[in-house]
Formats: structure tokens, C-alpha cells, sequence
């Protein structure tokens, strides 16, 4: 098995904001989400049932890996988010918007390995990531995903 199958991994960003509409963070990014919903909409489970309660906030997720680049042999890591960070870098002003209304810009990780492994992001791309008011946050799964 070669280092780059030793492990799969998936990245989305995501947005969470008091109030703002889902459909202009879509504008905005130019990106069509993977899921979202509003403040102060009904709240729902993943397939659609209404739960009591309405959501406290915004949430506006999308994938930025394809599907298709998650397939064996896979890029590594630290390259695939230097990439997406860059791509990101058009929407600092709109990011920076979102996090002084209080607003939070996530770039999600979500990894699985059969293997133990590590990765590492260089001190400038922690500056860019910085740069763009983004967390970063790194969900590690025992078990397979379906991505």
C-alpha cells in the first residue's frame, strides 16, 4: 500500500452567522451549497423529519473536494488545503464580513486512516487560513466514510 492510501479524507467549509440568508452566502461564494438552512427556520433531521424548535442560527455548508479527486491514489493533504486556500483567498472580504457580525468561517477535515498518520501545514499556510478569519477543524473517524 503506498503512503497516499493509507488514509482518505474529505473538506468542506462552513459558515455559521446569526442571521445572514443562505442565498447570499451561495451568491456571494458563487458556490452552491451541499446542505444550509436558515435562522429561525423549523428544525429538521437530515432526512427531513420536523423536530421541535426552530435553528438559533445560520448554517451554509459546501464540499471542497470533489468526489472525484477523493479517489485513491489521493493528493496529499497539506497540498489539497493549500489549494483550497488559495481558491478561498477571493472571499476574504466577505469572510471578515461574516466574522465581525459575529459570524464563524470553518474549513471542516474530516480524515480516516487504516494506518496511524500525521500531517503538517506549513507557517504560511497557517498565515493564509489566518489571513482569511477561518478556523480549521480536523474530525478524525475510526471507522470508513461515506464521502
Amino acid at each position: 500500500m503506498s503512503d497516499t492510501e493509507h488514509f482518505s479524507y474529505a473538506i468542506s467549509l462552513r459558515i455559521q452567522h446569526p442571521a445572514i440568508d443562505p442565498a447570499e452566502i451561495t451568491r456571494e461564494l458563487r458556490m452552491q451549497p451541499t446542505g444550509s438552512w436558515a435562522a429561525g427556520s423549523q428544525r429538521r433531521t437530515p432526512a427531513g423529519t420536523l423536530l421541535e424548535g426552530m435553528r438559533s442560527e445560520t448554517y451554509w455548508y459546501v464540499r471542497l473536494l470533489a468526489p472525484s479527486q477523493e479517489a485513491t491514489p489521493q493528493p496529499f493533504l497539506e497540498r489539497a488545503m493549500a489549494e483550497i486556500v488559495a481558491r478561498l483567498g477571493a472571499f476574504k472580504d466577505f469572510f471578515g464580513r461574516v466574522n465581525m457580525e459575529g459570524g464563524r468561517i470553518v474549513i471542516a477535515i474530516g480524515a480516516y486512516g487504516v494506518h496511524s498518520y500525521g500531517f503538517e501545514f506549513s507557517p504560511s499556510l497557517h498565515q493564509q487560513i489566518g489571513a482569511l478569519g477561518a478556523a480549521v477543524l480536523v474530525e478524525v473517524f475510526r471507522d470508513p466514510q461515506n464521502w
